[in-house]
């Protein structure tokens, strides 16, 4: 399992893997081997995005956290959930470390109300 840290801006990496045009998880592929083939990633059974990097930021520059105890805390079920991305064998991450990280899956109609969670046709990225 590949588990990524990124900020609020959680569309960004759903994007970059998702998106049906060129994701990098996706037939569409924009990385492709020597034959033309999108790259298969054989190792990774899922990928996680974590919406956190913000809190680990501002922890680090002794910022308070007025909405978390501390910086590994990943929140409660009020907080923004995190994101669970199956590749390969999904039965083989256990339903308690989705649980436990708080990720449901990118595409859960809940979860796609939201804007933060669609991949969107561009990233700027500065």
């Amino acid at each position: 399992m590949l588990i990524i840290v990124w900020d609020d801006f959680i569309y960004e990496p759903i994007t970059a893997l998702k998106h049906e045009a060129c994701g990098l998880l996706t037939a569409n592929s924009y990385l492709r081997d020597s034959a033309g083939a999108p790259v298969q990633f054989a190792n990774i059974d899922a990928v996680v995005l974590v919406r956190h990097l913000t809190y680990f930021a501002r922890a680090a520059g002794d910022v308070p956290l007025e909405e978390r105890a501390h910086a590994l805390d990943f929140g409660d079920e009020r907080a923004l959930p995190n994101v669970f991305i199956p590749v390969g064998d999904t039965e083989l991450v256990p339903a308690l470390i989705r649980y436990g990280l708080r990720a449901v899956n990118w595409d859960d109609p809940n979860v796609q109300r939201a804007a933060d969670y669609r991949p969107n046709d561009i990233v700027m990225w500065t």
